[in-house]
């Protein structure tokens, strides 16, 4: 199988692991239309790879990725939004939201290769929902995740209440809180946690382990597991969950953001979005996530530090 020089992420592959890795590390893997493009087509390309038999994908820097990148989704207009450029959207609009959602849960849940997410640093929003349609998901103890979305609305792509559960999942998604990786582990969202040290080397034993496997026997094994959820409505409810969201595009309140990240920025409305979100969980500062893109960290400060949307 050929493969092109990407430009905004890397695909190596060899002893029968795949390796994709976020790399705009200069703004945090944020993604923009491009980068997404590129994620389609290496998995794409993947699924059609028999020397691949299990893929590793991470992010170059600092952060697995911080999220959209919405000056990438920009218009003419210079009105972002995820690329939709109105707020009372049209039936082919709303169409457009839903297949944007929808393609990599299609794509990775029917990947014949197991994916392994490595996670480090900040994974945020669109970012953490495609993370966590990995088949596993290793992160470092202290990698920070972040998960509200511009128009909110009913959007759980990240597969929460099979894997935390309906408490959790409403709590997150009512509240939400920024939380630590070592935190997902322990509410059953991610496999493992280790120090951050060891998340290399522990990623890579696993996934020597499963390349070592026939990749018949792998994928079986993954599309028997799938197809359990599937049966108990998965997939329907992943669907709906997407109806649900194109909606909250056009609600009162998504135009009133809109509305500002029209006039004010991007920016401005992400502090907007984030003015109701009271809630300092767990003794951590819930913070816009705007600035760490554009200035490098200090160690100390790193918890309370921003990804963007």
């Amino acid at each position: 199988m050929d493969y092109p020089k990407y430009e905004k992420i890397i695909f190596a592959k060899g002893e029968r692991i795949g390796r994709v890795t976020l790399n705009r590390p200069e703004k945090l893997n944020a993604m923009d239309r491009q980068m997404s493009g590129e994620i389609d087509d290496v998995f794409t390309r993947i699924k059609a790879d028999p020397e691949v038999h299990v893929v590793v994908m991470k992010g170059a820097g600092r952060a697995f990725t911080s999220g959209g990148d919405m000056a990438g989704y920009e218009n003419p207009e210079g009105h972002t939004r995820g690329g939709y450029a109105t707020s009372d959207l049209s039936v082919w609009e709303r169409q457009g939201v839903l297949r944007q959602m929808d393609r990599w849960f299609k794509l990775f849940w029917e990947l014949p290769q197991p994916i392994i997410a490595q996670l480090h640093g900040w994974t945020a929003v669109v970012g953490l929902e495609m993370a966590m349609q990995a088949d596993i998901i290793i992160a470092a103890e202290d990698a920070m995740f972040h998960n509200r979305y511009m128009h909110g609305g009913g959007r759980i792509f990240n597969l929460w209440p099979i894997t935390i559960g309906i408490r959790r999942t409403k709590e997150l998604l009512f509240t939400g809180p920024n939380f630590t990786g070592k935190q997902a582990a322990e509410w059953g969202m991610i496999n493992k946690a280790v120090p951050a040290d060891k998340l290399e080397e522990e990623v890579e034993r696993i996934a020597k382990a499963i390349a070592a496997q026939p990749l018949e026997t792998i994928a079986l094994d993954k599309f028997a597991v799938n197809k359990f959820y599937e049966v108990m409505g998965l997939r329907i409810a992943m669907e709906y969950s997407g109806e649900i969201h194109a909606i909250a595009h056009g609600t009162e309140r998504g135009r009133e953001l809109d509305q500002v990240g029209t006039e004010r920025g991007w920016h401005e409305m992400m502090r907007e979005r984030d003015s109701t979100y009271l809630l300092a969980w767990e003794g951590q500062e819930q913070a816009n996530p705007n600035n760490e893109q554009r200035a490098a960290p200090k160690p100390a400060q790193r918890r309370s530090e921003r990804p963007s949307p």
